[in-house]
């Protein structure tokens, strides 16, 4: 037979472990309690306000499972009545005391602010008159003795005043504290709580008065209130070319209570989003038929409605989302002839963190406990320091704007995922700038950064004009070429060979009538750096500066167009 106990048992208990999320946060409460066979209630207290109820779990440590069996888990609450007409009557009473007291202060307070005037009034004539001519005929003793008198009361009244005040500043503390007493207590009769719990119903597995021993139980639950985002300082030496990155989290939470010294995880998956994948619901097509309205006034007569009659208004695009599809259909830039590669070498790393990879996600444990209090402020956890060789390359757009940007790629060769988030930029210890990694990095993929303008390469680019000719044939008609030609100039003032990519564009032809023809450069021209053209008319010239060589080459292209038309460029 298994012995129940009547009596719930009050279970202490403390956060030991939170895994966090981007939006959320899994909660792992350890507690201990000594039992001896039999069944129980046992109660957990905590901030269940934000905990999401149904997710709440119990387990026993291994070293318990074996005795103990678990029945089930809920969440309850209680509310207890209390009388507290004691308690009121001994807060007013209080409140009196205390209002006599604050009394009796202001007026020891007003008492020596008028001795303070008086003495200082007093002490003001005496100083006057000892700069008047007669002054030579006054006893210098008591002279003396009257103005040590008239200082050492200043001095003493000054003292008391001060220690008034204090005495003021004292009782008006407790009485507000004695009203807000009063205040809890709302009515004058009872005051009724409510507490909120968690319980476990268990068994103790044993014989009938058999010894207690010691239960391990973990509690777990979601929470809201709770996230995590990564933030980078990325340290790039020019003397050494490499590219460091300290990978932090800013972890913050307001569930109502403090992670004191808790291992934590950071984890990457998405809990808020649902496991399964929408479905899509039955769409249907007939022969179109307008609707027909008819309005109520006199001789309105009926009118058509309008309707969508294509694919495109099965859903409804915001500017946004235009934006987003359009960026999609861009294709990218052609690559870039390769570069020199970099050396292969493992990333020195300074490890903060275990990352362990899941199906569909990635988790870093915190190696140090952590400490993150319940205000909303964000606390930093450094997940690793890691060290890569960079590869640099300078950026130029001379059409639109004449500075030159160095940027720097690396390949992260630790195992870490960086995840995308802001990024604090160094350039040998100066602060660069802030940026932003756009996407998640994963281990062995390449990224880049930007260090913003560098003085010591430059870039122009020089209109040449353009040049003018109509030609006849009896096949297209009267047409006008227009050529249009530039120059640029690269230098650079580094001490060793620079890659430098320039960036321009060709105008999009709208009109069948148009005809655009790059003239330069043209492939295969080995007087012409290498270039290539996407397919939205985007070119780009990669050009190896060497020190203190000024590189020159020409861009061209002609727009032909019927004689009597004009053309716009936009």
């Amino acid at each position: 037979m298994v012995v129940k106990s009547e009596t719930p048992v009050d279970v202490p208990s403390k956060i030991a472990k939170v895994i966090v999320y981007k939006s959320r946060a899994q909660v792992f409460r350890s507690g201990q309690v000594t039992l001896a066979p039999g069944e129980y209630s046992l109660r957990f207290d905590a901030h269940w306000r934000r905990a999401d109820r149904d997710s709440l779990q119990v387990a026993v440590r291994r070293d318990s499972a074996a005795h103990v069996l678990l029945r089930a888990v809920q969440f309850k609450s209680e509310q207890k009545t209390t009388d507290v007409r004691t308690d009121v009557a001994a807060a007013d009473a209080e409140i009196k005391t205390l209002e006599r007291q604050e009394r009796d202060v202001d007026d020891a307070i007003a008492h020596l602010t008028t001795a303070l005037a008086m003495v200082d009034r007093v002490r003001t004539k005496a100083l006057k008159a000892g700069r008047e001519p007669q002054a030579a005929t006054y006893d210098m003793a008591k002279w003396e003795a009257m103005c040590a008198f008239l200082d050492e009361r200043v001095a003493r009244y000054t003292t008391e005043k001060r220690e008034k005040e204090r005495d003021r500043a004292k009782v008006h503390s407790q009485l507000e504290s004695g009203r807000n007493r009063r205040r809890s207590l709302a009515g004058n009769m009872a005051v009724v709580t409510q507490r909120d719990f968690a319980e476990a119903l268990i068994t103790v597995v044993g014989e009938p008065g058999g010894a207690a021993r010691p239960i391990d139980l973990v509690l777990s639950y979601m929470v809201e209130d709770a996230s995590w985002k990564p933030v980078y300082d990325i340290r790039v030496s020019r003397a050494s070319r490499t590219l460091s990155v300290t990978y932090n989290a800013m972890v913050k939470q307001a569930m109502g209570e403090k992670w004191d010294d808790v291992d934590l995880e950071l984890s990457t998956a998405r809990a808020h989003v649902g496991g399964d994948p929408p479905a899509l619901a039955s769409r249907f097509v007939s022969v179109y038929v307008p609707p027909t309205y008819f309005s109520s006034r006199p001789g309105g007569g009926a009118r058509r409605g309008l309707d969508c009659l294509d694919e495109s208004c099965a859903v409804a695009t915001s500017s946004s989302s235009m934006s987003n599809m359009m960026q999609q259909m861009m294709p990218a830039a052609a690559p870039p002839p390769p570069s020199a590669p970099m050396p292969k070498r493992s990333a020195p790393t300074v490890t903060a963190a275990a990352v362990s990879t899941g199906g569909t996600s990635v988790s870093f444990q915190i190696a140090a406990t952590t400490s993150v209090p319940s205000d909303g402020e964000p606390v930093r956890a450094t997940i690793a320091q890691v060290e890569f060789p960079a590869h640099f390359r300078f950026s130029a757009t001379p059409k639109i704007d004449a500075h030159v940007y160095l940027k720097v790629k690396a390949t992260n060769s630790s195992p870490f995922t960086f995840v995308a988030g802001q990024a604090n930029v160094f350039s040998d210890q100066q602060f660069v700038c802030n940026t932003s990694l756009p996407r998640d990095v994963a281990p062995n993929e390449d990224f880049w950064t930007f260090l913003g303008v560098d003085e010591d390469v430059t870039v122009t680019r020089t209109a040449l004009g353009t040049r003018r000719t109509t030609t006849s044939s009896l096949l297209s008609g009267s047409r006008t070429r227009v050529d249009h030609s530039f120059r640029f100039k690269v230098r650079s003032a580094k001490s060793v060979v620079e890659e430098v990519v320039i960036w321009d564009q060709l105008p999009i032809v709208e009109d069948k009538r148009i005809t655009l023809t790059l003239t330069t450069p043209q492939a295969g021209d080995p007087a012409q750096p290498k270039f290539a053209v996407n397919d939205v008319q985007f070119i780009e010239w990669f050009v190896s500066a060497k020190p203190g060589v000024e590189a020159t080459f020409d861009f061209a292209f002609s727009v032909e167009h019927p004689a009597e038309e004009m053309v716009a460029f936009r």
